[in-house]
């Protein structure tokens, strides 16, 4: 009995010590002295197993993952050209462009090729067998009667009655001087009647430059093998000057100074064991060989895809053994580390207890700086040899790198983000690409005319809380309509729709905005006029193109912005109103992708920066497209624009009767001295 309560003394003693007051590294040093012997090699056998089956599913993840972006490297070519044919043909099937007008078929083409930089030469083949082709670098649009007759159009009948794209295998363009691969799609116009086809063509060149782009960024070589024996694409065709035929559109493998390339399929071997296994799991489509050239051994990881023609595309790469023995490494320190600790158990305790002790040290200092709400501050947590201590540190770096780029949203943004893209963003700062992307997006620009007179005239006091009030109205419905503001520049308004996120429809979003903005912001400024102050009325600018988005500044003072020539185009379609005595302007990109018909044409305008004339559209108030009036001016144009002899008869009849209307007055001057006017801003 005695015995029992002397070790109950002992243990509540224990217990006593163990609650908090013995520091960590007397505890483990006393606890850790007796069982490390027998425990340590039980935990070195089970952390040895673990690692080598990690660093298997990492190898196999990582290839799975390389041999995705391969994929992603064509896709990202070839996708948007199918997509840019595709709206193509639905412009045609809504009667938004007449395949049947040369013009506007030269401005399809043209367009196309400005739109999607990688299309090369972009034609139109009529069911009948005319061709319109354009190419990169020429600014004509070229017609062309192929030979071939009857079988041509066969051929076309048979593609129509797919209905379907299809991709045609390589061949050698002698107009283009290179190989190129085509896609073609059937067209119809809005009666569901052949027209005939649109034909893309990618050079088989872009797609190498991107493969060795892919290679130098991640050490390895990228090939795209067309049905087994042709090049399509590899680092080194990005250096060669490319010759081709009819007969022979791509080389063969011996034939780009591959060595490695050359022996894949003669001395390529599928391996043995758990990594081919395990890479299955990451991407069942996946083929792994290894390859012996000379002295040296490599790993050629492939997988075939269809969706690019009959003909199989083999998509891979390959590096050297040696770099996937260098992920073998930390294996190899662990057999390392678990031999001195099982040698040394005794002697390392204390040390053993400092590293433990150091993480939870380190956690509690950077808990301080997160409570302190000093995100910055706040020190990145240390590698731990502790796998539990090193999971929790890398779990504790990624919140505290989360609160980063949460609170970085929150600054690039402010307020001017609708609630729930902002929600979106902080839920998953990832959607948000700060590094800048090219997207098409719409923008758009405001201005008060004669607010510098009115802030002049009246005292800050009384102009700034106007100016707030009338700014808080524009920013709710750019909101409202899934808009951000970018900048305010005294008293304009820089937005834009469709960035950060994308947003498929931007521009009917933007549009609906700027109708919203125009209305609200009038009625405002007739009630401040009402109240003896002559407050002005907005002016705005609408256009969509593709820019640039991202962070601009400098390092210390970064803000979400977008640059580029549908940026500028906007703002100088905005001062456009002040000459044409209009409120609302847009650009004929904007009228293109909306199909909106309340508005009217204004007229080629030549804006400043810009080397060419565009047409410019007034957005007329929702419902109003089939006013009289409206109807009357837009036949009156056309006529004009057609050159006949009564539009201006015409544009007079709606003058008389419009006498404050400066468009139409500016068309009946200007239409005295060209048949086809065109207004010059200059630098206003």
């Amino acid at each position: 009995m005695r015995q029992i309560r002397i070790v109950k003394y002992l243990t509540r003693r224990l217990g006593a010590a163990l609650s908090g007051r013995l520091p960590i590294t007397w505890l483990l040093a006393l606890g850790f002295t007796g069982l490390m012997t027998l425990a340590v090699g039980t935990v070195f056998y089970v952390g040895a197993e673990e690692t080598r089956r990690i660093t298997f599913e990492l190898l196999a993840e990582r290839g799975g993952q390389a041999l995705a972006q391969v994929v992603r490297s064509v896709d990202g070519i070839l996708t948007p050209v199918r997509r840019q044919l595709a709206m193509m043909t639905e412009a045609v099937a809504e009667g938004r462009v007449d395949l049947r007008d040369r013009d506007q078929i030269a401005g399809l083409l043209v367009g196309s090729l400005s739109a999607t930089p990688q299309i090369v030469g972009v034609g139109y083949v009529t069911a009948s067998g005319v061709a319109y082709r354009a190419t990169r670098g020429e600014r004509d649009v070229k017609r062309i009667v192929l030979p071939g007759g009857e079988g041509i159009r066969r051929q076309l009948q048979t593609l129509a009655q797919s209905r379907a794209p299809e991709w045609l295998p390589p061949v050698w363009s002698t107009v283009l001087q290179q190989t190129v691969v085509t896609l073609r799609v059937p067209v119809f116009d809005e009666n569901d009647q052949f027209l005939g086809v649109i034909e893309a063509a990618v050079g088989v060149g872009e797609v190498s430059r991107s493969l060795a782009e892919s290679s130098n960024l991640n050490q390895q070589t990228a090939v795209i093998l067309y049905d087994r024996d042709w090049v399509l694409a590899h680092p080194n065709l990005a250096k060669m000057q490319m010759t081709g035929s009819d007969q022979r559109p791509l080389p063969r493998l011996e034939e780009v100074g591959d060595p490695v390339l050359a022996e894949i399929w003669g001395k390529g071997k599928t391996p043995k064991g758990a990594f081919p296994v395990l890479l299955r799991q990451f991407d069942q489509e996946a083929t792994l060989l290894n390859v012996e050239v000379g002295r040296e051994d490599y790993v050629f990881l492939y997988r075939e895809i269809t969706r690019y023609g009959d003909k199989p595309w083999i998509l891979g790469f390959y590096v050297t053994e040696e770099t996937v023995e260098e992920a073998f490494g930390s294996l190899q320190m662990v057999v390392m580390t678990g031999a001195l600790v099982l040698m040394g158990s005794i002697g390392l305790s204390l040390l053993l207890a400092r590293v433990i002790r150091r993480p939870i040290k380190d956690f509690a200092q950077a808990s301080e700086a997160v409570e302190a709400g000093d995100f910055d501050a706040v020190p990145a947590l240390r590698r731990s040899p502790v796998r539990e201590f090193d999971e929790g540190a890398r779990s504790f770096n990624r919140m505290v790198e989360g609160l980063r780029e949460r609170q970085k949203i929150r600054d690039l943004f402010g307020r001017f983000v609708p609630a729930n893209v902002a929600a979106r963003l902080l839920h998953d700062p990832s959607r948000l690409s700060l590094e800048g992307v090219r997207r098409e997006v719409s923008v758009l620009f405001t201005d008060i005319y004669g607010f510098t007179a009115l802030s002049e005239s009246f005292p800050p006091e009384q102009v700034i809380p106007l100016l707030n009030r009338y700014l808080g109205i524009v920013c709710e419905i750019i909101a409202e309509e899934g808009g951000i503001v970018v900048d305010f520049i005294g008293d304009a308004v820089f937005a834009l729709f469709g960035a950060p996120e994308f947003m498929a429809d931007h521009p009917l979003c933007a549009l609906r905005a700027a109708r919203k903005i125009e209305a609200a912001t009038t009625e405002f400024a007739d009630a401040v006029r009402r109240k003896g102050i002559p407050f002005g009325y907005t002016r705005l600018g609408l256009n969509a193109g593709t820019v640039t988005v991202g962070n601009f500044g400098a390092a210390d003072r970064l803000k979400y912005g977008a640059a580029g020539d549908a940026v500028n185009t906007a703002a100088r379609i905005e001062t456009a109103n002040k000459a044409l005595g209009t409120r609302l302007l847009a650009g004929n990109r904007i009228i293109e992708l909306t199909g909106d018909t309340d508005c009217r044409p204004v007229g080629r305008v030549a804006l400043r920066g810009r080397s060419e004339p565009m047409d410019l559209w007034e957005i007329l108030p929702k419902g109003s497209g089939q006013d009289p009036w409206v109807l009357a001016y837009r036949q009156a144009y056309d006529a004009l624009m057609r050159g006949d002899a009564e539009a201006r008869e015409s544009l007079r009849t709606l003058a008389e009767d419009r006498p404050d209307d400066q468009v139409i007055g500016w068309l009946l001057d200007a239409s005295e001295v060209s048949a086809l006017p065109v207004l010059y801003l200059g630098n206003d």
